[in-house]
């Protein structure tokens, strides 16, 4: 691991609050994405968060806004946020690189040494936050995360982790894919969302949860599988 980022990692441990979290993602340069970036792109949310979102990395839009998931693609998520009954306030929204990967105008998968020299700040979120649901969106976070191929096939499911199994991995494609939707995703991705609104109103979490507690006290609840 470069010394850069073996620094920002014990730096990462100390931090407290989500200030703190933005501010050294801003001036991280552990990598060499901090040469070519325009803004880092710091995670967005509340602490109290029982969701994160985790995308892949910061695209142009982002990369301009210092700011994730904005454009079609942010305008995308924010619909699918609400169709599962939360808002951005409510969750935890990251990536797993935090300066935009590009090639000439086009945007690129991270590499190696660049998922590695972020994973600082990534895992110190997770140790701020305590999600108790996590959604990798696309293949590269459900790769990252869960050491699993496919997104297309693993979409809309749950997944633990033998070491952390009282977290709920639910994989989705990722926002851009479906602007884009070349391949006819759309009707699958909406049983997707109403699958892990399901599992949030299992859970006690968000508005459709909130409904499922008030359910419960009066014993007129149901049970739904993940």
């Amino acid at each position: 691991m470069p010394k850069k980022a073996r620094t920002e990692r014990r730096r990462a441990k100390k931090k407290t609050t989500c200030s703190d979290l933005s501010k050294r993602v801003k001036v991280c340069t552990a990598c060499r994405l901090s040469k070519t970036r325009t803004r880092a792109v710091p995670a967005e949310g509340t602490h109290k968060a029982k969701v994160m979102f985790v995308g892949i990395g910061p695209g142009r839009q982002e990369d301009e806004a210092g700011r994730p998931f904005v454009g079609q693609s942010g305008k995308w998520f924010d619909r699918s946020l609400k169709r599962i009954g939360l808002t951005r306030e409510e969750v935890w929204v990251t990536n797993l690189v935090k300066c935009r990967p590009f090639e000439g105008r086009r945007n690129r998968d991270p590499r190696a040494n660049e998922l590695a020299a972020c994973a600082a700040h990534l895992d110190a979120e997770f140790e701020l936050v305590k999600p108790n649901v996590v959604v990798p969106l696309g293949n590269i976070p459900l790769k990252h995360l869960l050491g699993l191929d496919g997104i297309t096939k693993k979409r809309g499911m749950c997944f633990f982790k033998e070491d952390d199994p009282e977290v709920v991995y639910f994989p989705l494609l990722h926002p851009a894919v479906l602007v884009r939707d070349k391949d006819g995703n759309l009707d699958e991705y909406g049983v997707d969302l109403r699958n892990l609104r399901r599992l949030l109103a299992r859970l006690g979490i968000g508005k459709y949860g909130k409904k499922v507690r008030e359910q419960r006290k009066a014993g007129s609840a149901g049970k739904s599988a993940c």
